[in-house]
């Protein structure tokens, strides 16, 4: 399920396109560029004919990095307004400060991995990937991040009952990392990293 983007904009004929249908509208688009959410957890009710005195809700956002964050929560805030007394949330992690790392031909750090690409003929399609959640760690702290899987040609199965990957794509990127990381370890400390 997907969230509409159109914050504090009450006039649906005036709100952005719905993430699903800007997806579908724009195949240069990824779903890392659009924002989502996932009902992960309810809990709630001790018995089948007793009203419960609390119910909860877990929702799993994610977020694009265009989104106003302080905007998002007002928007979070007066939904549980809205729905009445009582209702509220809480976060159980935020991240207030979004940080991209960069894919322009002038950091050092993209040229050189993007390099090692070109050099192998391999095609690299950039985009943000939503459950690559452990790179903002780093990122927090200023370290720019990268997401790379050599898996090509393999369907997306990760984490599924059938995830699996075929010999000769697992042979070809380790042909890959051993030329690309030399070139990652070979880039000089920057200003900025030290």
């Amino acid at each position: 399920m997907f969230m509409k983007q159109g914050f504090k904009d009450n006039n649906p004929s005036a709100a952005a396109p719905a993430p699903r249908h800007r997806l579908q509208s724009d195949p240069q688009l990824k779903q890392g560029a659009v924002t989502s959410v996932n009902l992960t957890k309810l809990e709630g009710g001790v018995a089948y004919n007793v009203v419960p005195a609390t119910m909860s809700a877990s929702f799993d956002f994610r977020l694009a990095p265009d989104v106003d964050l302080k905007a998002f929560e007002e928007q979070l805030q007066g939904w549980c307004q809205a729905a009445g007394e009582g209702v509220t949330f809480e976060f159980a992690q935020k991240w207030t400060e979004p940080r991209v790392t960069s894919t322009d031909d002038s950091d050092p750090w993209w040229a050189a991995f993007s390099g090692v690409c070109k050099d192998m003929n391999l095609t690299l399609e950039p985009e943000i990937f939503p459950a690559a959640t452990d790179s903002r760690y780093l990122r927090a702290v200023g370290v720019p991040a990268l997401g790379f899987s050599p898996m090509n040609h393999t369907p997306v199965l990760l984490h599924d009952h059938d995830e699996r990957l075929h010999e000769a794509v697992f042979l070809h990127g380790i042909d890959i990392y051993t030329r690309l990381l030399p070139a990652l370890a070979s880039v000089p400390t920057l200003p900025s990293e030290s």
